[in-house]
């Protein structure tokens, strides 16, 4: 025991281990030199050069102006206990506070507050000492993850027809509301709170935010929740409050234009419980594939992968809209080109802000994501003007979004020029899937499955062949170039769990998805009347109109009874173009 505590305080000096060794190992190799015998107290300031210096000596002479404590032992004995629960307990690689001054003993509500001083122990609280640059960069990440939301209320709003891209943009802006909330209440702790059987996350953990702190890290079984990142608990809940609110959002997008807002309310608060923060936790909350050894760095398993094959679930609960209405004529282009403006800057921070502190892995996963976000939009296009004739902004959105999928799970992990490739891979693919969905006579609006879903489904397969070699596994070894040394490396071993890991949460995402809006169409009806898809939700469901129509100023009555007529009405004055004649112009008339 002796020996090893030896080696790794070493180690701790060295960089190569977190920083509380230090306090478990020397400082009781200290207490013990003391109980030896050390003439003049000890000398911890040494444990900053040298761990054999600590090891060997460990004494020092008395300092000018300090006095001697008949019982410096005990003091150091009880100042040891108190560091050791601190730093064991939050052991995110957090650092004493190094203050000058005489060393003094105080006590506050029954409690010793000590810190480590170049002379000995000085008397103030213990301060966590906070990564500053990496805490202002996870804000504003926290920022630019929150934006993606607002963009895809856009690039969904042009795709979707006038008449009810209100209803839309609401169901996107409530999960703001609730699923922020119940991530503060409670889906955060069956996140990351202590793990049950590596099953799920204890809802008494961090529950309305108990055992929280703006100050220090948080911590799940005697380990930082946010890896060895220099952050507050509060900031890390508030970043991956962000990704927990996007998911629900991205397969909103599948049943658009048909689906009511009371059962999606409740959809949006029993989706995140039951099918969020079960992946969430096996993956990146301590679970069990996480001690496994599946990787995902951003989310192409915990977000995509979920909310693709969810998206995919309710095309088989909630069906096709009428052969009638117009599917694929969005209402406004520029809208689609503005959401993807706002995904593509919040994406950014999605991705790169995973590495939770600033360095050379943010970097290169911010660079990653602009590679392959670039070749995914660039290959969209060359695609839709070899089989349409022509190259289209709306195919060039998607290609982008294509692209960022794949480089979601891989962006840390992956050399740039592999980048480029995923995104070549992921347009092609999910071209592909997109189409063929078509063909089967699935009516997914906004091809959440075909580009989202499996997009992220393939980078996290395609993670364990196309991460970094062997030597890039052993941090000791790894060699500059290495993406990130010590996580993971390209093995079959690894393309195995990554498949079984993926394959795993698709099947389940899309059962659990099912059984959930099943459940609710039991209770209430999923999808509006025929007459009221026909006018749109806006007029149904909220009472307004994105934009002045006559429709809406004939409607007069906005209440459902004066819409169901107004319906009835029209259908006899003027039938509605089917979606195979429809021309923008006679669609645009129509909304």
């Amino acid at each position: 025991m002796a020996s090893a505590c030896r080696d790794g305080a070493r180690q701790a000096v060295a960089g190569r281990l977190p920083r509380f060794v230090l306090t478990v190992c020397v400082l009781p190799a200290l207490a013990s030199k003391h109980a030896e015998g050390c003439p003049g107290g000890l000398d911890t300031s040494v444990a900053e050069s040298s761990a054999e210096a600590v090891l060997t000596s460990g004494c020092r002479s008395q300092a000018p102006g300090v006095e001697r404590d008949g019982d410096r032992l005990s003091l150091l004995q009880s100042a040891l206990r108190v560091e050791q629960r601190h730093l064991l307990l939050q052991s995110a690689n957090v650092s004493l506070s190094h203050t000058a001054g005489p060393k003094n003993e105080t006590e506050s509500n029954n409690e010793l507050h000590v810190s480590v001083g170049p002379g000995g122990y000085a008397g103030s609280r213990t301060e966590y000492e906070m990564d500053m640059a990496s805490v202002a960069y996870i804000l504003v990440c926290t920022a630019l993850v929150q934006l993606m939301t607002p963009g895809v209320a856009f690039f969904y709003g042009g795709l979707m027809r006038s008449t009810s891209i209100l209803a839309l943009m609401m169901q996107i802006y409530m999960s703001m509301g609730i699923t922020t909330l119940l991530w503060y209440l409670v889906v955060f702790s069956l996140c990351f709170g202590n793990s049950l059987a590596g099953l799920i996350g204890s809802p008494l953990t961090y529950g309305l935010l108990q055992n929280m702190s703006h100050i220090i890290p948080a911590v799940q079984g005697g380990m930082s929740v946010a890896l060895d990142s220099e952050i507050p608990g509060l900031l890390f809940v508030a970043y991956q409050g962000m990704f927990a609110t996007l998911a629900p959002v991205v397969l909103t997008g599948a049943f658009a234009d048909r689906f009511r807002f009371k059962p999606y309310l409740l959809f949006l608060c029993l989706w995140p419980v039951f099918v969020y923060a079960p992946w969430c936790h096996w993956v990146w909350g301590g679970g069990f594939l996480m001690k496994w050894g599946v990787y995902d760095f951003a989310g192409g398993i915990v977000v995509h992968t979920t909310g693709g094959f969810s998206a995919l679930a309710s095309l088989f609960v909630v069906g096709n809209r009428p052969e009638r209405m117009s599917k694929d004529l969005p209402h406004n282009v520029p809208f689609v080109a503005l959401g993807t403006a706002l995904l593509w800057f919040g994406w950014l921070g999605f991705n790169s802000g995973s590495v939770l502190s600033t360095g050379a892995v943010a970097v290169l996963a911010s660079a990653n994501s602009e590679i392959a976000a670039s070749m995914g939009l660039f290959t969209w296009t060359m695609i839709d003007w070899f089989f349409i004739g022509r190259p289209n902004i709306i195919g060039a959105c998607i290609g982008a979004m294509a692209g960022l999928s794949i480089i979601t799970p891989t962006a840390g992990y992956v050399q740039p020029p592999t980048a480029l490739g995923l995104g070549a891979i992921a347009s092609v693919f999910c071209y592909m899937c997109t189409t063929a969905l078509k063909r089967l006579n699935f009516d997914d609006a906004f091809d959440v499955w075909g580009v989202h879903g499996m997009g992220g489904f393939l980078g996290a397969i395609l993670l364990g062949a196309v991460a970094d070699s062997q030597e890039c596994l052993t941090q000791d070894i790894a060699r500059d170039w290495c993406a990130n040394p010590g996580t993971v490396a390209r093995s079959w071993e690894q393309l195995g769990k990554q498949t079984c890991a993926t394959c795993a949460c698709a099947v389940y995402s899309f059962v659990v998805t099912w059984i959930i809006l099943k459940a609710i169409d039991t209770c209430m009806p999923l999808k509006p009347d025929e007459d009221v898809m026909d006018i749109g939700l806006d007029l149904h469901e909220h009472g307004q109109q994105a934009y002045s129509t006559r429709v809406a100023s004939k409607v007069g009555d906005l209440s459902k009874g004066g819409a169901r007529y107004y319906v009835r009405r029209m259908r006899r004055e003027m039938p509605l173009t089917t979606a195979s004649s429809a021309s923008p112009q006679s669609a645009d008339s129509i909304q």
